[in-house]
């Protein structure tokens, strides 16, 4: 896992699980493509590190939609539930 990817995989994990201590029944993230990503396809290694990290606290991934930022770039609005 590179430095960039576990800083954030880290900052969005932490905020899931002081929403998960604090009794929150959802979850909601922005997660930002990469700007050093090359190309559109293929995995988004940041997001599945994120997605995974957040899992792991116990959030279920209940719904994702997807769109772009003020540059273009594509963003993934991810909502996580309690199971």
């Amino acid at each position: 896992m590179g430095i960039l990817r576990e800083i954030k995989a880290k900052t969005v994990s932490d905020e899931a699980q002081a929403r998960w201590d604090t009794g929150f029944c959802v979850f909601v993230a922005t997660l930002n493509m990469p700007s050093t990503r090359p190309d559109l396809s293929g995995e988004v290694k940041d997001w599945t590190e994120i997605v995974q990290a957040v899992i792991e606290i116990g959030w279920v991934l209940s719904s994702t939609s997807g769109t772009t930022d003020k540059k273009g770039r594509p963003q993934l609005m991810v909502v996580w539930e309690r199971a």
